[in-house]
């Protein structure tokens, strides 16, 4: 597939490796981990598959380079620059300080993401309809299937659950997700998608202003579990 793209992985990967003393060297290459293997001569004797040999013939050279440090590093002054296969490693793999031409879309969920929606729930449920329940009982929201009443039933309970102080109030963000979402936001644009419904929508915006202000671009509702109106799929809203 590379090479119909018109790339050749091998003459890249020994370009890169070879420019590259600390990890060309026979102990770099034990620390690592890894062997050299030659692309051509496969007919070869294995020995001449795992030394470097100065030969008029090129031998192309393999290895799992160095992977890119994660975004926290970038927090404690990592450069990641030029990163390609076609590029230097004596370069290191870094993000600019200037904006990227071009971010990733992300697409960020609201309950359970920003905030904990199903803890102040299911206090509300405890307490109106003395059901007793543990968090971790909520593995869909399909709250019917936890709280054992009808589809209808279950609507109706997170509709009233809307006009309480448990829900305007009481729910609080997930600890760390503002401290990641704008460590994020550097190198990405971020989009509210969630499948709450239009009946909470300006709350909804109201409250991520107020946590998570200037973070998000966008904010999208698919209007899932609504008691009127269409709903709409989050793929969508994401394509």
């Amino acid at each position: 597939m590379a090479r119909m793209l018109g790339y050749e992985p091998c003459s890249h990967s020994s370009r890169a490796l070879f420019n590259y003393s600390s990890i060309s060297s026979p102990e770099a290459n034990r620390r690592l981990g890894f062997t050299f293997r030659a692309c051509s001569d496969a007919n070869a004797g294995d020995n001449s598959k795992r030394v470097f040999v100065k030969e008029k013939k090129k031998l192309y050279g393999f290895a799992c380079l160095p992977h890119p440090p994660l975004l926290g590093n970038f927090e404690e002054g990592i450069s990641v620059e030029d990163w390609s296969l076609g590029g230097s490693p004596s370069k290191p793999f870094c993000f600019p300080d200037q904006p990227l031409l071009q971010k990733l879309v992300v697409a960020v969920d609201v309950d359970e993401v920003l905030g904990n929606f199903v803890s102040a729930l299911n206090e509300f449920i405890a307490d109106r309809y003395s059901s007793i329940h543990s968090v971790s009982e909520y593995h869909v929201y399909e709250f019917f299937k936890i709280w054992n009443c009808s589809r209808d039933e279950a609507n109706t309970r997170v509709h009233e659950f809307f006009e309480t102080s448990y829900f305007k109030s009481g729910i609080q963000p997930i600890p760390g997700a503002q401290v990641a979402l704008r460590k994020l936001s550097r190198f990405c644009n971020l989009s509210v998608v969630t499948s709450r419904q239009n009946v909470i929508k300006d709350h909804t915006i109201e409250w991520i202003e107020k946590h998570f202000s200037g973070l998000f671009q966008d904010i999208h509702f698919g209007n899932h579990f609504a008691l009127d109106g269409v709903s709409r799929p989050k793929s969508d809203i994401c394509l």
